[in-house]
């Protein structure tokens, strides 16, 4: 017999097989866990599909996020008798991996500037390979942090119920 949070890719796979791998829980309790599975179109069955993911990836190593999604950026730069400034342009990567000598900005004088001072300042955050987890509509990767953390409080919520039993 195998005891362990069932998790369908479908309301019909849920509803044939979860007599099997639950036994001894109440219909409502079922009702309870069918509101957790994966293929529901929610950020709560988005969640369950990214721990889906993560647990069925390789259950004997660490997953290792290798993207660095830069968040927000900042630059000064400082020259002397300063000629007019054309263009600034932001050539920060999105979706991809930084690494170093990555292109981030390019600054266009009419002139060559005698350049005294340059300070950028780059915030970036670890975050999944699209290949590993796709990310949901409108983002480019899923922040780690951002994640585990809803998936963490998921867990919570399920760990709650169960223990007024």
């Amino acid at each position: 017999m195998q005891v362990y949070f069932p998790m369908a890719s479908s309301r019909k796979s849920y509803r044939n097989g979860v007599g099997n791998r639950i036994p001894g829980t109440t219909s409502k309790q079922r009702d309870f866990i069918e509101r957790y599975q994966p293929y529901h179109r929610s950020p709560r069955g988005r969640a369950m599909r990214t721990l889906h993911v993560l647990s069925n990836t390789d259950k004997h190593r660490i997953i290792v996020p290798t993207l660095f999604f830069p968040l927000t950026h900042s630059t000064t730069i400082v020259v002397k008798d300063a000629p007019p400034r054309l263009a600034q342009t932001v050539r920060i990567p999105r979706g991809q991996t930084m690494k170093i000598g990555t292109p981030l900005l390019t600054w266009t004088f009419s002139e060559s500037p005698e350049v005294t001072k340059i300070d950028y300042r780059i915030t970036n955050t670890p975050g999944f390979h699209p290949r590993l987890i796709r990310p949901s509509p409108g983002n480019d990767i899923e922040d780690v942090s951002g994640t585990l953390t809803t998936i963490a409080g998921l867990c919570r919520e399920l760990v709650d119920y169960f223990q007024t039993y």
